[in-house]
C-alpha cells in the first residue's frame, strides 16, 4: 500500500481505544492508534470532503496532517472523480499522463 484514500460522510470518532462509544460498544482502536500506524508506515492519508461542516473539515484535515498527506475541499462531488484519476494516474505515469487526461476531459 502507498497512500490511502479516505472519502466519507462525517468526522472520525472521537473515542479513545477502550472507551465505549454512545450505542456502548467498546472501541478496539481509535484514530491515532490507526494514522500513527500509517504514518510509521510512510502511507499518507489523502482526505476529501463535500459540502462538510467546519468539525468534519477539521477532522479530515487533522488525519491528513497527521500522516503526511493532503486534504481538499471539493465544491462537486464530480471532481472526486478527476482527484482519484490524477492521482493514479500521476502514480502509474507521472505529470504527462495527467496532463493527457486533463486535456482530453476539459470541463
Amino acid at each position: 500500500m502507498h497512500k490511502v484514500i479516505l472519502i466519507a460522510d462525517a468526522g472520525y470518532h472521537r473515542y479513545k481505544k477502550g472507551q465505549s462509544n454512545s450505542d456502548g460498544k467498546i472501541m478496539p482502536t481509535d484514530i491515532h492508534i490507526e494514522t500513527a500506524q500509517l504514518k510509521a508506515k510512510n502511507i499518507p492519508v489523502y482526505t476529501f470532503t463535500i459540502n462538510a461542516s467546519e468539525d468534519d473539515k477539521q477532522a479530515f484535515r487533522d488525519i491528513a496532517n497527521w500522516t503526511s498527506g493532503k486534504w481538499e475541499d471539493l465544491k462537486n462531488p464530480s471532481d472526486l472523480i478527476d482527484v482519484v484519476c490524477e492521482g493514479a494516474l500521476d502514480e502509474i505515469g507521472g505529470t504527462e499522463l495527467v496532463a493527457e487526461y486533463r486535456a482530453k476531459n476539459k470541463k
